[in-house]
């Protein structure tokens, strides 16, 4: 028969190591070193900037929920009819070359939860030298013009539509050349200037411009830099622009569906000739068009 002097070592034992233990094993789940089931992939493999990434994660069993966060934004992923979540992060055409770590966390349909890091490095990429000469500089009222507008935009760009709105892959705007491409370094009057951050293509004046993606139009206006412009939003941060249109064929607040006509090829604002420039924002952050065309979407 056990001494009453076992029964209370046992109790103390009961009292302090096993809670102790039951804290390491919940660690172990959320950490690094639990669960092997829980498996991350990313395309493209190599990262540079300006890239568009499509994060997959996938489970051995029951992953009911996927989120994370990377460089201090929330990560939007989404179960997708194969059962895998993926997610797309912006690595922004100024993101600074080198590692920066990605925080992914999975609960499991059991209650436990992972949490794992990821450290992706990213590349500095050499884009292309414009030099162009100016020779009206802009005026006062031109500057203010441009400044009211870049507050509009900027906020367009801050709100975030939870829902994934976008279906599948994307398709190019508009058949035609390619012209400036995404990231091109602009010297004006042997000024530094802003660089490109979109992707022109050349087409004749009038040809017809498809919606890239599913989405939902947050502005049809002139503006100074890029006249006639539309600007849709595909949901969880992502938005696609076409500027220098000759015409709207959509409104504010209207859906579309991939390859619905939105406008139609022009030159206005800026603009040397016809042509489209298309742009792509992700989270705030200017990402190269083109790199969405490769990715093998849901």
């Amino acid at each position: 028969m056990p001494t009453r002097q076992a029964i209370s070592l046992r109790k103390l034992l009961s009292i302090f190591l096993i809670p102790l233990f039951g804290c390491f094993a919940r660690l172990s789940a959320e950490g690094p070193s639990g669960r092997d089931s829980l498996k991350i992939g990313f395309q493209p493999e190599i990262f540079e900037q300006g890239q568009v990434v499509m994060v997959t994660v996938t489970g051995e069993q029951g992953i009911k929920r996927v989120s994370g966060r990377f460089r201090d934004r929330e990560v939007y992923f989404q179960r997708d009819e194969d059962g895998k979540y993926r997610a797309l992060l912006g690595l922004g055409l100024r993101i600074k070359p080198g590692q920066h770590r990605l925080e992914i966390e999975a609960d499991f349909q059991d209650a436990q939860a992972q949490k794992v890091y990821r450290d992706i490095s990213v590349s500095r990429k050499v884009f292309a030298l414009q030099r162009l000469t100016l020779l009206y500089p802009l005026s006062e009222k031109d500057l203010l013009r441009v400044n009211r507008e870049k507050t509009r935009l900027d906020k367009i760009w801050r709100k975030e539509t939870r829902k994934r709105l976008w279906n599948g892959g994307f398709i190019r705007p508009l058949e035609g050349e390619w012209g400036s491409g995404f990231g091109l370094r602009r010297m004006i009057n042997d000024e530094p200037r802003s660089p490109h951050t979109g992707v022109d293509i050349i087409a004749p004046e009038g040809s017809p411009v498809r919606a890239v993606n599913s989405g939902r139009v947050v502005l049809t206006d002139d503006l100074f830099f890029s006249g006639n412009s539309i600007i849709l939003d595909h949901g969880q941060g992502l938005y696609t622009m076409y500027f220098h249109l000759s015409k709207f064929l959509v409104k504010v607040g209207q859906k579309v569906a991939k390859g619905d006509i939105i406008g139609l090829v022009g030159s206005t604002g800026r603009a040397s000739g016809p042509h489209l420039h298309w742009g792509v924002r992700l989270q705030e952050t200017r990402v190269d068009p083109i790199s969405l065309l490769s990715l093998p979407l849901q």
